[in-house]
């Protein structure tokens, strides 16, 4: 990892068949300074939060939810739209 860019890769899971590639992690902000390992073992740990999996998953869940919670959204202001009269 270089120190000024916090660029990482992390395999949290593991392979039945095959080869797993990694999964880059990149911290875009910090406000104050972060220890490397302590985000490398935040960020495996977060891979196997996810409710609804019981392993690891490629993906953190905060971010998998973060995704779904974004795209339900999107649709319901889809269909508001849809609705509305003009």
């Amino acid at each position: 990892m270089k120190e000024d860019l916090y660029d990482f890769y992390l395999i949290p899971h593991g392979s039945r068949q095959g080869i797993q590639g990694p999964t880059r992690f990149h911290l875009l902000y910090a406000n104050q300074e972060v220890n490397a390992r302590a985000l490398y073992e935040l960020t495996y740990r977060l891979c196997y939060g996810y409710f609804n999996y019981s392993s690891s998953v490629k993906v953190p869940s905060p971010v998998t939810y973060a995704h779904r919670l974004a795209y339900f959204l999107g649709e319901i202001e889809a269909k508001k739209s849809l609705t509305l009269p003009k």
